[in-house]
């Protein structure tokens, strides 16, 4: 009988670990808090599609758009720590919206768990392809003599301290104009109704392609090797800050260390992979992949560095 039972407790936890090891068993949700077709929805997909046979289960993209990603990110924020839905970030919804509104419904910090950054687009200060302004200098000397209006698209923090940069830079004045998505944003400068646009590659990159637009300078140190020729701002006004949109996952906080590792683990060897970045390379895509506590330290970075960026840009939160 004693043997009986042993038998029965040691196969009951047995069955118990191996059902715990099994992690995932199930399909994982991937919140996107942005609209489909958008820059971080083609990034959640592109992984989705790769990360599935890496865990060997689905890989369920929902978006959840709205509210400058306020509404996707909260709803990842309150779901159950299982390691069944994680949630697609960004720089808008970890480092600038806490800054640009007066009551966030998540606590970008505190609420999340890193699970790795994948990469992301540089900006550029682009213009109509006709545009008078051939160099940054032009369009600089145009805000300082203030031969017209100058205006600029803002559909997200970042754009909106970059179009006060360049307005700093000229010492001058420049009208912005608030837009709900930057693609919308690029068809009004195609169409004359804007003079420039701080664009992330994955908006602006076809437009310079076709020539529609023209890009005056790229935001980023190093430049961007879809802009060859274009300089970075940097090298001219070295005080110019990095402006470069990212894309990483989260996890609610308190997820299992070891489910934890197997994500970060998985989402690494996908992003760290030649197909991942070329199915992304025809929007602008540049893979810096992060692991977790990499990726952990970063997002606290960011979230310090647009503190002080949007405070001195004299943006008031909504």
């Amino acid at each position: 009988m004693k043997r009986l039972l042993y038998w029965i407790l040691g196969g009951l936890v047995g069955w118990q670990g191996a059902a715990y090891a099994a992690y995932p068993d199930k399909p994982i949700t991937l919140i996107v808090p942005f609209a489909v077709g958008s820059a971080t929805d083609n990034i959640a997909r592109a992984l989705a599609a790769k990360l599935s046979p890496e865990l060997k289960v689905p890989i369920v993209v929902e978006n959840r758009a709205g509210a400058n990603g306020l509404i996707g990110t909260a709803t990842g924020a309150k779901a159950d720590n299982d390691g069944y839905t994680v949630t697609a970030v960004t720089g808008t919804t970890i480092a600038q919206n806490p800054w640009m509104f007066k009551r966030l419904n998540y606590d970008p910090l505190k609420d999340f768990q890193a699970i790795g950054r994948l990469g992301g687009f540089s900006l550029a200060v682009v213009v109509r392809g006709d545009s008078p302004y051939n160099t940054y200098d032009d369009l600089l000397k145009a805000i300082r003599q203030g031969t017209g209006e100058i205006s600029y698209a803002t559909a997200y923090g970042m754009q909106t301290v970059c179009g006060e940069m360049v307005a700093h830079d000229a010492e001058g004045q420049v009208l912005s104009v608030p837009y709900k998505s930057s693609p919308q944003a690029i068809v009004d400068l195609m169409g004359g109704t804007l003079t420039f646009v701080c664009a992330d590659l994955a908006t602006g990159l076809s437009g310079i392609t076709s020539k529609k637009i023209k890009a005056l300078t790229v935001l980023v140190p190093e430049g961007s090797r879809y802009l060859p020729g274009v300089e970075p701002v940097q090298k001219s006004w070295p005080e110019f800050p990095i402006m470069q949109s990212w894309v990483g996952l989260v996890a609610p906080k308190g997820i299992a260390p070891d489910r934890l590792k197997i994500l970060s683990d998985a989402v690494r060897t996908v992003a760290q992979t030649p197909e991942f970045a070329q199915s992304l390379a025809a929007v602008g895509f540049e893979p810096t992949p992060m692991d977790a506590s990499s990726f952990d330290r970063y997002m606290k970075d960011e979230y310090q560095r647009w503190e002080t960026l949007i405070k001195q840009a004299g943006i008031e939160p909504q």
